[in-house]
């Protein structure tokens, strides 16, 4: 959230009424479906001794890295008793290239920093005593999607063969989250997609009843201020103006939310909705399809 849009008055009270809206999780069932097929992969992969893993493609603000965060609690939370249960999580960038991933990877393993210009075959064989102590429930990598950006198949290729040897030799289960660029991974290599299912989507909303769960789901977890505008006419208008899309709908709420919280009544109204639209949006010169 980006507070020096917010243009109203920055009270106790609407900064405590913007971080609840903040803090709030909605799960829908596409998400549902991701994360309990992620579950399924990385609790009987091992057991089958397979490697393999799963792609998830969604667009930005559709909850990927939420999906990983929810994963690598549950791994936690379902590690036998005396054991801890650790992912290993890793977000790429528009830079990442073979050596970088393995620097990325022998950090998250715990070795300090070390020259950019170390020996690979150094830096892969500090990553197999790595994986061979920590023992991770999970490989769980964040943007996937950048190996496949722009004119970068070659790059992709590498990056991806290198995962697969990591898997092959490991079987640790990966979970790796992207945009819907990751569509090109099958075409690119198709031995990894071969281990990794990719035919995993969460999609933005059309407006309908999801839709609507979405936003009764804030009415109920919301206290410091009445939402129950959202269960009317403001759906369609709210689907419009976020285009479906999660965190688009959620900054127009945690700003609404904060403009309400500022009245004695805190109940959110069509008004706060416009104004927080106004406030995101007042760079873009974007018309308000939320003004009556």
């Amino acid at each position: 959230m980006n507070l020096p849009e917010f243009k109203g008055r920055r009270t106790p009270s609407a900064i405590a009424a913007g971080l609840e809206v903040a803090r709030v999780v909605v799960t829908h069932d596409a998400f549902t479906r991701a994360f309990e097929r992620s579950m399924d992969l990385v609790q009987t992969l091992p057991a089958l001794k397979m490697p393999g893993g799963i792609l998830i493609q969604a667009a930005s603000g559709m909850g990927k890295t939420l999906l990983l965060k929810l994963i690598e609690q549950q791994v936690e939370a379902n590690a036998p008793a005396g054991r801890v249960g650790r992912c290993l999580y890793l977000k790429m960038d528009s830079g990442v290239d073979n050596p970088k991933l393995g620097r990325m990877l022998a950090r998250a393993l715990g070795y300090p920093a070390f020259p950019t210009r170390l020996n690979s075959e150094v830096v892969d064989g500090m990553i197999e005593t790595g994986l061979e102590k920590a023992k991770p429930a999970a490989f769980l990598i964040d943007e996937f999607h950048h190996v496949c950006t722009g004119n970068r198949d070659i790059t992709a290729t590498h990056i991806a063969d290198w995962v697969k040897v990591r898997l092959d030799a490991t079987r640790i289960p990966f979970v790796g989250v992207g945009t819907m660029l990751l569509e090109r991974m099958e075409a690119i290599n198709d031995q990894f997609t071969g281990r990794v299912s990719a035919s995993n989507t969460i999609p933005v909303f059309t407006f309908g009843e999801d839709w609507r769960r979405v936003l009764a789901s804030y009415c109920q977890q919301v206290t410091k201020v009445d939402m129950h505008v959202l269960n009317g006419q403001v759906a369609h208008t709210l689907h419009e103006a976020s285009k479906g899309n999660m965190r688009a709908l959620k900054k127009i709420l945690i700003f609404g939310a904060m403009h309400a919280a500022s009245r004695n009544d805190a109940k959110l109204n069509l008004e706060d909705l416009a104004i927080g639209y106004a406030d995101i949006m007042e760079k873009a010169g974007r018309a308000n399809p939320l003004l009556p």
